[in-house]
């Protein structure tokens, strides 16, 4: 894992609204915790627990979506109706591809393509992607413990990482992500950073 800051600030105050309607983030008002550590989870619980500032790669976008859909929205995709899937027994309309990573990172993604060296094999027919069942993986949750307003649109969070399967919740790493907020209210990833603590310093979380 790439280093990350491990120093915050926790700041807390209620989010001011302008005449326009948009929140202006001052802190993190408690009241958000839920909604702020559920929107870094749907990464995290995914495996995507670096996101460049750049964002990802084109492969990384396509895997996105697709395990985004399929663990968070089993209607955006189908079962193989055909006798034969020899690219695998699922399918998935390009379209919820799109409308996943618009959902969050914000960005308007067109470059379907057969990744056949991706884990899984992915295979683009024009239309849908046609992929095996994703094996189960270990994800990760988040506990928020701070963060600070970078303008009026921007967010940095800090927070730790634990095995989503540990009742413990024993703290693997130290994370820090910076969130847009955009007109609707909604938000959107910008980049995502963690840092791996060594095991000595390992210790539960107290959400």
């Amino acid at each position: 894992m790439q280093r990350a800051t491990l120093l915050f600030v926790l700041v807390v105050s209620a989010p001011l609204l302008s005449g326009e309607g948009r929140s202006l983030w001052k802190g993190i008002n408690p009241a958000e915790l839920p909604r702020l550590t559920a929107f870094l989870n749907r990464f995290t619980s995914l495996g995507f627990c670096q996101v460049p500032r750049g964002g990802l790669s084109e492969e990384e976008m396509v895997r996105f979506g697709l395990l985004y859909n399929y663990r968070f929205h089993r209607e955006r995709y189908d079962m193989c109706k055909g006798r034969r899937c020899s690219q695998g027994e699922l399918a998935m309309d390009a379209r919820q591809v799109t409308r996943a990573l618009e959902e969050n990172f914000g960005v308007d993604f067109r470059l379907h393509r057969s990744l056949p060296n991706s884990r899984p094999p992915l295979f683009y027919d024009g239309k849908r992607y046609h992929f095996p069942r994703p094996p189960d993986q270990q994800g990760y949750g988040v506990v928020v413990t701070g963060g600070e307003a970078l303008s009026q649109e921007r967010l940095l969070l800090r927070g730790t990482l634990y095995e989503e399967d540990d009742p413990t919740r024993t703290i693997l790493a130290d994370l820090s992500g910076v969130l847009r907020l955009r007109a609707d209210g909604s938000l959107s990833l910008e980049s995502l950073s963690t840092v791996r603590r060594p095991e000595r310093v390992r210790s539960r979380n107290h959400p």
